[in-house]
């Protein structure tokens, strides 16, 4: 059982990150949110993804829409793109609970998630890394992926804090995302009847 002043501390740190996020209007700004902890904790990367679907709601492609570096490795770019069929094993180890973060301590050389995503690993110079699936009542809606470019070992403090941010951010990207998805069909639609116009 944690100690009293460490769990003051979570309960700061996940306060803090909840205040952020309220605030925030951006996949940089929701990324940024979230990015405290792992950051203090040594952290190189953080990266936001939002996921597109198959027919049968599996994850099927991801895109990058914000990330921060602060380590050796290369850099990943907004609007990359990664099919997803080509990492399955990587994806099912953590599509399968959305609701708990996956934790990977040896991203490089761990067999079980397969040759594509540990060659991507070592191309990003990402040795460990936890992965904060978003997933709000079902739909996904995308993920969150935070790496170090040392081997890194979590515990239960890792674990209860990044399981919050979890609860804090899928509704929060989620329901930010959809208003953005709408703005933007109402924009098209707005373009296309003024097309149809002329």
């Amino acid at each position: 059982m944690p100690h009293f002043d460490a769990l003051a501390d979570e309960v700061n740190i996940l306060y803090a990150a909840s205040n952020r996020l309220t605030r925030a209007s951006t996949p940089m700004e929701w990324l940024e949110a979230i990015s405290g902890y792992a950051r203090e904790q040594g952290a190189t990367t953080g990266v936001l993804l939002y996921i597109e679907t198959n027919a049968d709601n599996y994850p099927e492609w991801a895109e990058i829409v914000a990330f921060w570096t602060a380590g050796p490795g290369q850099s990943a770019e907004v609007g990359a793109r990664f099919h997803l069929g080509d990492m399955s094993s990587f994806i099912a180890l953590w599509a399968q609970m959305p609701d708990r973060p996956f934790f990977l301590p040896d991203a490089i050389t761990n067999e079980k998630i397969g040759e594509t995503a540990r060659g991507l690993n070592a191309l990003y110079n990402m040795q460990s890394m936890v992965v904060l699936p978003l997933n709000n009542n079902g739909r996904w809606i995308g993920f969150v992926m935070f790496t170090w470019s040392e081997e890194r070992y979590f515990d239960e403090r890792d674990q209860r804090i990044f399981t919050a941010m979890i609860q804090q951010a899928a509704p929060v990207i989620d329901s930010m995302r959809l208003f953005d998805e709408s703005r933007e069909r109402t924009a098209r639609a707005g373009d296309s009847s003024t097309v149809a116009d002329r």
